[in-house]
């Protein structure tokens, strides 16, 4: 076996290990062995996962906003082993792909040595900002790394001016990421379009009439390929506008409501959870300064500055920063390059410098997250308030409950399908969405028996007042139980 062939099958077991150790130190909500995890997100996408699994539609039977597909991934890992650990394995899977692809596009500037050594980048940032698992953005990174690797390979081919024209079949991959972006969160989709719209902005100022129509078509296959399966599906359940209204539609109102926190430590928050996002930036910006290659710089500085606007105008969850992983490596990549470039001693300090900086801070950030986490696991205390508060009811309560303002947590570690299909934290929504509310409380006009209240109700405080009567209160948690009326 030839050296090239033996590193190959190296580094294919190098990534699932890494992908494996990294999934243990942060995937708290998918690691059986955890329970009573905090996992807002991970815990609404695998109740209706699950609930999927037994029959019960997502949008229909239990609502969110997100698209289909991470409904669907969470359904196959409950089929898989009937809890968690399916899709645990199927993380494993998505994760291994997308370190062996990042491997690829360190490998265009790198030694294998060098390129296994800093495959460790990408994996301590999704450590440090993946928060606890099952996030949409896991699962698009496969697709969006392969994208970026497409987008490097056309770069370099038209630097060395090889080619003018654009390969129909990237089309189709960056057509499948567009849809898949689509069927999860929309928004994830905005570093690669950039890149889309420069590549055809591009062939425009070259008339590759052509080339931009054969392009299309790979893209329109690629984005239908994905889609159509997820749209003749709900419309063959009816649920069709469901989908569209949840998923797209509504979420377009919540981007435009979002905004960041301005406060210091909110500014502290962005600039360290994001420092991926920083980094291709920068290196785009260093890239106009120092490089002769400013075609390549354009787009890397176009597609650092558009998802760094998205941030700004978005919630800023750490969660959010993932998109940028693959960036990482294109960044390395081209700081080495324009290092390679450049024969000036404090050019090359100043390229070394901001590489150092990164690699330092994302060390750093890693190291006293898992100390953190290590000596503090994300356990949620209220789990363990909402069972001691439910003991005396008769168990029949679970065939007819539903939490209000509580968090999925409780419906997963304790088996309990929820009655209603808006199921927590029912209160918390952007200012402007009146047919949400409007659903919401048709929605609590269906009949649940037993309702436990966290705080205060304020979409359904009418419906509580005519329909039911108070059964139970803690003040000392702000917790109160109702039932409903003539049963």
């Amino acid at each position: 076996m030839t050296t090239t062939s033996r590193n190959k099958y190296l580094i294919y077991i190098y990534c699932v290990l890494l992908a494996l150790v990294g999934l243990c130190l942060y995937s708290y909500s998918t690691m059986p062995i955890y329970s009573d995890m905090k996992g807002q997100d991970s815990s609404v996408f695998q109740l209706i996962g699950r609930e999927w699994a037994h029959g019960h539609l997502p949008y229909i039977t239990f609502w969110d906003n997100k698209g289909p597909i991470i409904y669907l991934i969470d359904c196959l890992g409950y089929m898989l082993t009937d809890n968690s650990f399916g899709i645990f394995l199927i993380q494993l899977v998505s994760l291994s792909l997308t370190l062996a692809i990042i491997y690829r596009i360190l490998s265009l500037a790198f030694s294998f040595k060098q390129s296994a050594l800093l495959l460790l980048l990408p994996v301590m940032s999704l450590v440090f900002n993946g928060w606890a698992g099952n996030n949409v953005e896991e699962y698009l990174l496969p697709l969006l790394s392969a994208s970026y690797l497409l987008v490097c390979k056309w770069l370099a081919a038209v630097e060395e001016n090889r080619s003018v024209s654009h390969p129909p079949l990237c089309a189709f991959v960056y057509g499948m990421t567009f849809s898949f972006c689509i069927l999860t969160r929309l928004t994830n989709v905005i570093g690669i379009a950039s890149c889309v719209l420069i590549i055809l902005i591009y062939l425009i100022l070259h008339r590759q009439w052509s080339n931009i129509y054969k392009n299309a078509m790979f893209f329109i296959l690629g984005f239908t390929v994905l889609t159509a399966p997820f749209v003749l599906y709900f419309w063959s359940k009816g649920a069709l506008t469901e989908l569209i209204n949840s998923s797209f539609l509504i979420n377009i109102k919540f981007f435009y409501s979002s905004g960041i926190d301005n406060s210091l430590k909110g500014i502290i928050y962005i600039l360290l959870h994001f420092m991926d996002t920083w980094l291709i930036l920068a290196t785009g910006i260093i890239m106009l300064m120092l490089s002769k290659r400013r075609f390549t710089a354009v787009m890397w500085t176009c597609t650092g500055l558009s998802t760094t606007l998205w941030i700004l105008h978005s919630y800023a969850f750490s969660h959010y920063g993932v998109i940028s992983l693959p960036l990482v490596a294109i960044a390395m990549v081209e700081l080495r390059r324009v290092y390679g470039e450049r024969r000036s001693a404090s050019v090359r300090r100043y390229i070394a410098v901001i590489a150092g900086m990164y690699i330092l801070a994302t060390s750093l950030c890693f190291i006293v997250y898992r100390t953190h986490y290590f000596l503090h696991p994300p356990v949620n205390p209220e789990l363990a308030i909402y069972r001691r508060f439910m003991k005396g009811v008769p168990a029949t309560f679970r065939h007819s409950f539903v939490g209000y303002n509580i968090r999925a947590d409780y419906y997963l570690y304790d088996n309990i399908t929820p009655s209603c299909r808006f199921f927590a934290c029912q209160d918390i929504q952007p200012d402007g969405l009146d047919e949400l509310t409007t659903m919401k409380q048709e929605a609590f006009r269906n009949g649940v028996e037993w309702i436990m209240v966290k705080n205060h109700a304020v979409i359904i405080s009418q419906i509580l007042k005519e329909n039911y009567t108070l059964v139970k209160c803690d003040k000392a948690h702000g917790l109160s139980l109702y039932h409903i009326k003539g049963k």
